[in-house]
C-alpha cells in the first residue's frame, strides 16, 4: 500500500513551518510494512527538504538523519523540492522506532512528530483517495461496510472489478454465453472429438471418430461394446458383439460355471408359442447369474438354438 502525503510549507505568524495535508505540523501515524511517499512538488517546498531523525528537530537538535527505509526522487544530491515530481518516499522498516521526528534540513523548527504502529492499517488515518495499490497487497480479512468504489463509482447489480491490464479498475458487466450452437463443440486440435446436435432431437458424444453414445431422434441410447467400471476393466456391462455364434465361440474359451439346478424353466402361451426361458447359475467365482425373459425374436432364437433348449 503507498500512502500519499502532500507537504507544503507556510509562516503562520512565527516562521515558516510545514503543514502535512493542510495541517500545521501534524502528529503522523505510520504503520510498520507500509510505503509512504511525502509529495513536495509544490513551491512552497523551495529550499526545505524534508528529512525524518530520531530526534527532535533532527540535525538542529544535534541528532542525524534517520534513512533505514528512506529514498528521494530525483535521488542523492539532484532532489530539488518545490519542482514536479520531487517526493520523499519511506517504506517502514519492521524494526522501525516507535517514535521519529520530522524536519527540514535547512532551518529548524520546521516539524513534528511521527508515531510508529504496527498491525493492521487503520483506514480511519488514511485518505481514501490517496491510496493506491503498487505491485501486490495481501489481504487476510476485509469487512467492507460502506461501499467499495472504483474511479468514484460503487458500481452496478451483478457487475465486477476488472483491469484493463494498465492497472487501472473499472466496473464492467461479466459476459455471458446465451443462444444456440450450431450442430457441435468441437475440440481445438482433434476435429473427431466432439459432443453437440446433430439433428433435432439428437445428441452424440464422439472421442477418435467414434461415436461413444449416441441418442437419436427416437430416443434410443446406442452405446458401443462396453460400459467400464474405471478402476477394473473386468467389471463392465454393454455388448460385445451382434452375432450369436461369435458370442457362443468366446464362451467357450471361459471358465464354466456349475447350474444351480438341473433344471431349464421353459414356458409357453397355450398355443405352444414360447415365453420365458430362464438359465440360473454360478460363474467361477461363485457370483449370481441369472438369464431370463427371452423375447420371441430371431436372435434369441439362435442363443437358445446353441443352448440346446429349441
Amino acid at each position: 500500500v503507498i500512502s500519499n502525503i502532500t507537504i507544503t510549507v507556510a509562516n503562520p505568524g512565527s516562521g515558516n513551518r510545514y503543514y502535512i495535508n493542510g495541517v500545521l505540523q501534524q502528529t503522523l501515524t505510520l504503520y510498520r510494512g507500509v510505503t509512504y511517499r511525502f509529495h513536495q512538488s509544490d513551491s512552497s517546498n523551495s529550499g526545505h527538504p524534508f528529512r525524518l531523525s530520531t530526534t527532535n528537530n533532527g540535525t538542529h537538535a544535534s541528532g542525524q538523519q534517520y534513512t533505514d527505509g528512506w529514498t528521494t526522487t530525483p535521488s542523492g544530491g539532484s532532489y530539488n523540492p518545490g519542482n514536479s515530481g520531487a517526493f520523499g518516499q519511506y517504506v517502514v522498516p519492521t524494526d522501525a522506532p516507535n517514535t521519529l521526528y520530522y524536519y527540514c534540513q535547512i532551518h529548524s523548527g520546521m516539524g513534528g512528530a511521527i508515531n510508529i504502529l504496527s498491525g493492521s492499517v487503520n483506514t480511519s488515518g488514511l485518505i481514501a483517495s490517496n491510496v493506491s495499490i503498487q505491485n501486490q497487497m495481501d489481504i487476510t480479512d476485509m469487512n467492507i461496510t460502506s461501499g467499495l468504489k472504483a474511479n468514484g463509482s460503487t458500481g452496478s447489480t451483478g457487475q465486477v472489478l476488472t483491469s484493463s491490464g494498465g492497472g487501472a479498475m473499472t466496473w464492467t458487466t461479466p459476459s455471458s454465453f446465451s443462444g444456440d450452437i450450431a450442430d457441435y463443440i468441437t475440440h481445438t486440435s482433434d476435429s473427431d472429438t466432439y459432443f453437440g446436435f446433430p439433428g433435432s432431437n439428437q445428441f452424440v458424444i464422439r472421442t477418435g471418430g467414434i461415436d461413444r453414445m449416441n441418442i437419436d431422434n427416437t430416443g434410443i441410447l446406442t452405446i458401443p461394446d462396453y460400459i467400464r467400471h474405471s478402476g477394473d476393466t473386468d467389471t463392465r456391462f454393454g455388448f460385445m458383439t451382434n452375432d450369436a455364434q461369435e458370442w457362443f465361440n468366446y464362451l467357450e474359451n471361459q471358465p464354466s460355471f456349475e447350474l444351480r439346478t438341473e433344471e431349464l424353466f421353459h414356458e409357453e402361451d397355450g398355443n405352444g408359442n414360447n415365453l420365458i426361458d430362464i438359465v440360473i447359475g454360478y460363474d467361477p467365482d461363485n457370483y449370481f447369474i441369472e438369464i431370463d425373459e427371452y423375447l420371441d425374436v430371431e436372435f434369441n432364437k439362435e442363443i437358445r438354438e446353441a443352448l440346446g433348449m429349441i
